[in-house]
């Protein structure tokens, strides 16, 4: 599909522009690869799911996953065609996500269980979706940053549905990731393609959705949040650098920049494939300690903890001391 997407995106000039300043690239490019991206694993999870699956239950899940996503991946489109204040993309975002996790969670069991209280477990289950399709929203900054990140906590959670046993998690997390190694081909730097709101709130949504549904029952729950926050270690560093950075500005944190990892690792004259791989090799590094968690004993455990903890500070204060434009 992607170059269709190409030859349509070009041929009606549905083109990321670069003419905000905190743009990285020079020249227009297609930016509607977020409707291959998710129409292509959305088809293969619908057509594969009738095959695998029986029970009425798990389909009924399968149904309420594709039409969340297909809400917000119609809300991003829009936004790609015509940008809408970051406000209201929020609003709509929200609404869709609350209708969707309500309905989800009529139907098979979401592990945020933080509280005694259901209405608190299911506003946090919200506001945790909301962050991580907004995560990788602001992330998507640069050439293979937002899809390959996405494909490495993708892949990841489905080896953690692989040994849960937990099938329709896996099959919709590999459907993402097939469809995602073939957008790198041509989102690798010089990216001929990019994302765009369609696809990173697409890739965000996903992710936030399979990480509710993962069992750790089997772990502490205060592991288990270390394992999700670790899961998702690169996206949460890339968010807290730009809002610390915008806020000591005195600037709006929903206002775009070049605050971002990649944007500082560029000032640093590195090439655009080599920031790509750092970006890559820090999320390794964040998903090898998660590993920790999830698959072995209670020593290493507070081991990987402690590596995070450092990790995270070490690198949140590295990048704050460098230029935040």
């Amino acid at each position: 599909m992607i170059p269709f997407v190409i030859y349509i995106s070009k041929k009606y000039n549905f083109l990321d522009v670069p003419i905000e300043k905190h743009k990285s690239h020079s020249q227009p490019v297609p930016n509607l690869g977020g409707l291959a991206i998710s129409f292509s694993a959305s088809l293969v999870f619908v057509i594969a799911s009738q095959i695998l699956f029986t029970s009425s239950k798990t389909l009924i899940a399968v149904s309420v996953v594709i039409s969340t996503l297909i809400a917000i991946v119609i809300l991003g489109l829009l936004d790609d065609l015509r940008p809408r204040s970051a406000k209201f993309r929020l609003l709509i975002q929200t609404a869709i996500v609350i209708l969707g996790v309500s309905a989800l969670n009529q139907v098979t069991s979401i592990n945020i269980q933080l509280f005694e209280t259901s209405i608190l477990n299911q506003a946090t289950t919200i506001f945790f979706v909301l962050s991580v399709c907004n995560f990788v929203n602001m992330f998507d900054n640069h050439d293979g940053s937002a899809s390959g990140v996405s494909l490495l906590i993708l892949f990841f959670i489905s080896l953690i549905a692989y040994s849960n046993g937990q099938r329709m998690i896996l099959l919709l997390a590999l459907c993402s990731c097939a469809s995602l190694l073939a957008f790198l081909i041509w989102n690798f730097p010089p990216a001929k393609i990019y994302l765009g709101d369609s696809g990173s709130t697409f890739l965000g949504t996903v992710i936030s959705l399979l990480l509710i549904q993962l069992d750790f029952s089997y772990a502490d729950p205060r592991v288990a949040i270390f394992i999700v926050l670790l899961i998702l270690g690169t996206l949460e560093l890339d968010f807290s650098i730009a809002v610390i950075s915008r806020i000591r500005r005195g600037i709006s944190p929903m206002k775009g920049d070049q605050a971002h990892i990649a944007h500082r690792l560029k000032r640093m004259e590195l090439a655009k494939h080599q920031v790509t791989f750092l970006i890559w090799a820090m999320t390794i590094w964040f998903l090898s300690l998660a590993s920790v968690l999830v698959w072995t004993t209670a020593v290493p455990t507070y081991l990987a903890v402690v590596l995070a903890g450092i990790s995270f500070i070490s690198l949140l204060i590295y990048f704050l001391k460098k230029a935040d434009a």
